[in-house]
């Protein structure tokens, strides 16, 4: 959706927003993942949980990055 938004309206400042809602998504699946990770995954599951958890790691990093560029192209 905000890939499409924009592909039409091209923005710094939406890119801005964008990637700080990413952020702060990514931020909130590390807190869920981690939960699960600790509490309701069985011990099978462990490896599927700790790629999930590397995967929002490094879409926290990559959102990041792009805050820092739009702050710096500023």
């Amino acid at each position: 959706m905000g890939s499409l938004l924009q592909f039409f309206l091209t923005s710094s400042h939406l890119e801005f927003v964008l990637s700080l809602g990413g952020a702060v998504l990514f931020s909130f699946f590390i807190i869920f993942d981690t939960h699960m990770l600790m509490h309701r995954v069985s011990p099978e599951e462990y490896i599927l949980a700790t790629i999930e958890l590397y995967l929002d790691i490094i879409n926290l990093f990559l959102h990041i990055l792009r805050i820092i560029g739009e702050a710096r192209r500023n």
